[in-house]
């Protein structure tokens, strides 16, 4: 047996469209419809999804799921519950068909709370993978948010309205839980 402590590591968290920190017990509530790659929904647009944290977190990196089809920039970032931006990564090129497209963020702390996960998109021709239905945008209004902007996410505060789309892009974060 050694005499040297063990050595205490924080655990990998990930919250996601359909966990049920974020849209996923709304999701599971009324079913999650089909997952696809999809056009983005309007040029310099963004889609705000809700998320609850219980216990203080880091943040370390936002993703999200491309389609097939990559194209233009995107912008990835978290706010708060009354809109005020906490972190953006800044404009990226969006890379990768079909794969998880991982941003590496500065390291945001987040306390117990509600929050937003925010994607942009420049181009209707970038597409991601998304959760597609028909009621998706009833029962997300409230929920969601959606805005149209010009160039990125802004730096100052989000200002959504009700989420009139019918798909939801699948995206989230990766954090370290603070001990």
């Amino acid at each position: 047996m050694s005499d040297w402590p063990a050595v205490q590591t924080a655990p990998v968290v990930t919250i996601h469209t359909a966990s049920p920190e974020c849209c996923g017990s709304v999701l599971l509530t009324n079913g999650f419809g089909a997952s696809a790659s999809r056009a983005w929904y309007g040029a310099n647009s963004a889609v705000y999804e809700p998320f609850w944290v219980d216990q203080p977190i880091t943040v370390a990196q936002l993703w999200c799921l491309n389609g097939g089809t990559v194209s233009g920039n995107l912008d990835m970032g978290l706010y708060t519950s009354d809109g005020k931006c906490l972190v953006s990564k800044g404009l990226t090129a969006q890379a990768g068909t079909s794969q998880v497209q991982l941003l590496d963020i500065t390291d945001t702390v987040l306390g117990p709370g509600e929050f937003f996960l925010a994607l942009w998109a420049a181009s209707t021709s970038a597409t991601f993978r998304q959760f597609d239905s028909f009621w998706m945008n009833a029962v997300l209004n409230g929920v969601c948010g959606q805005a149209s902007l010009a160039s990125g996410l802004p730096t100052t505060a989000m200002t959504p309205v009700n989420y009139t789309g019918t798909q939801l892009p699948i995206m989230g974060l990766t954090t370290r839980a603070l001990f």
